[in-house]
């Protein structure tokens, strides 16, 4: 398994900022999963199916406590080989679970 969590200072071809707003990180994750012929799918630790725009509101309205320069999301990815989808029978639900724990800590 492949856990990490993203500086988006330093990663990728292109830095971003997780103390402004959540819009660039979750346009590029829809024209992600849109190059595969998906729809991207977003959850929290409470729901499924929740929207782009539902999701943005959330984070970006989450300033309690926060100074400017503070960070308001993370990007986490999690990454299971193979054998490890095999294991879980590559069921969608199991994954979530797994990734709601992983949130969770």
């Amino acid at each position: 398994m492949y856990i990490k969590l993203i500086n988006p200072a330093t990663h990728g071809q292109a830095a971003y900022s997780n103390s402004g707003s959540s819009a660039q990180t979750l346009n590029y994750l829809k024209q992600e999963a849109g190059k595969d012929g998906q729809e991207a799918a977003f959850f929290n630790s409470e729901e499924d199916g929740l929207s782009a725009q539902d999701l943005m509101h959330d984070i970006d309205s989450n300033v309690k406590g926060l100074r400017v320069d503070d960070a308001r999301f993370y990007s986490l990815v999690i990454s299971p080989s193979e054998a490890e989808l095999a294991h879980v029978g590559n069921d969608e639900e199991k994954l979530k679970e797994y990734t709601r724990k992983v949130m969770e800590q």
